[in-house]
């Protein structure tokens, strides 16, 4: 993969837990990296099984959730694993956040800063062919 959305691959991070009772003072539903947890688990699996050629979108998966949920340590494993001949937006935005000493619980507000400053246009659908085109005859 040459690029990718960020907000796109990290959008599976921004769901509402089911426990109400882990609400915090700020009125989220849940704290920063409450699933986090099954989503280490997920991501290193798939990272330990992934082939080089797509390593980096798992590796950069295990990174994020490493970093949500304040392990910084495991975040640089993770990290280490995205091939660096393969440019990767996502693994360059966790990259910058664990340099950087980040706390997790500002995912939310660098969130809501990267989809106002998206250009107009980006995660829409584009339209496919309802139709395949016709099979041409092959040539003498």
């Amino acid at each position: 993969m040459a690029t990718d959305s960020p907000t796109t691959t990290l959008r599976g991070f921004s769901s509402p837990c089911r426990d109400s009772r882990s609400a915090t003072r700020s009125g989220r539903t849940c704290p920063p990296g409450a699933n986090a947890t099954s989503h280490i688990a997920l991501w290193s699996d798939l990272t330990r099984r992934a082939p080089a050629d797509v390593k980096a979108a798992p590796a950069t998966m295990l990174a994020f959730a490493s970093w949500l949920h304040g392990n910084g340590a495991l975040a640089w494993c993770a990290l280490d694993q995205v091939p660096h001949d393969q440019r990767y937006c996502a693994a360059e935005l966790v990259t910058t956040l664990v340099q950087n000493g980040l706390h997790p619980s500002t995912w939310d507000s660098i969130k809501a800063e990267i989809a106002t400053a998206r250009p107009s246009g980006l995660d829409q659908p584009t339209e496919r062919p309802t139709t395949r085109p016709a099979k041409q005859p092959p040539t003498i």
